[in-house]
């Protein structure tokens, strides 16, 4: 199950066993005590990759050359990435931090945005973000605004480019933790486990409808190409 989830599952029971995919990160939101010895009843499969979030900084940057300002969607309880601070200043990009909080922020946050008037715009995996793929989508082809997700689903309802774990194979994976499980393995023994593969997602399409070219050695990267 994944985090919006996870937390009524927890509520709910303290002794059957509950296997989490996808969380970001489970530690912070207490869902377990350290992801070497959970703890609890609770364990599974996490998608953080905090060095993917500069790596879709430097994706943006390769499809669009000359980025300078770059709005981030953001939780704000999220703290400060490292890997995507290390990147605009390696490139030269200037952040922009916009808080979306909730799905009924979606207007306001995206007011933020136009008023930032960024070059591009990064937008940070988590579930609220997410449920407003499809306003955010529609909202960065309306403003023009190149931009890099950390979902493949963002790419295929139209956004440009995706980078992050492959939220299929956590799944796949996940089958394991239940099967350790029924064989009598305790979830306060069972290690969280990160990302094993990662996906790289394109959208010719979109990249043509904003006039750019993208690079022959990321469309050989791709694992998803949206025509």
């Amino acid at each position: 199950m994944s985090a919006l989830a996870v937390r009524p599952a927890i509520t709910a029971t303290a002794e059957i066993p509950i296997v989490f995919v996808a969380v970001g990160d489970p530690v912070g939101f207490g869902f377990v005590a350290s992801l070497e010895r959970p703890g609890g009843n609770v364990t599974g499969l996490s998608d953080l990759v905090p060095e993917a979030a500069g790596e879709r900084l430097e994706l943006l940057a390769a499809v669009m050359p000359g980025l300078r300002r770059v709005a981030v969607l953001r939780s704000p309880l999220a703290p400060p990435v490292a890997s995507l601070e290390g990147a605009a200043r390696t490139l030269g990009v200037t952040l922009i931090p916009v808080d979306l909080a909730r799905v009924e922020d979606a207007e306001t946050a995206f007011d933020a945005v136009r008023a930032a008037a960024p070059d591009g715009l990064i937008v940070v995996p988590n579930p609220v973000s997410l449920a407003l793929r499809e306003q955010i989508v529609a909202f960065a082809a309306a403003e023009r605004l190149p931009a890099a997700y950390g979902y493949r689903e963002f790419v295929e309802a139209g956004g440009l480019l995706s980078y992050g774990a492959d939220v299929s194979d956590l799944y796949r994976r996940a089958a394991g933790f239940v099967v350790r499980i029924l064989v009598g393995e305790r979830p306060a023994e069972m290690r969280v486990e990160r990302p094993a593969a990662f996906e790289l997602a394109l959208n010719r399409r979109t990249a043509a409808a904003l006039g750019l070219a993208v690079p022959d050695a990321l469309i050989g990267r791709a694992t998803i190409i949206q025509d």
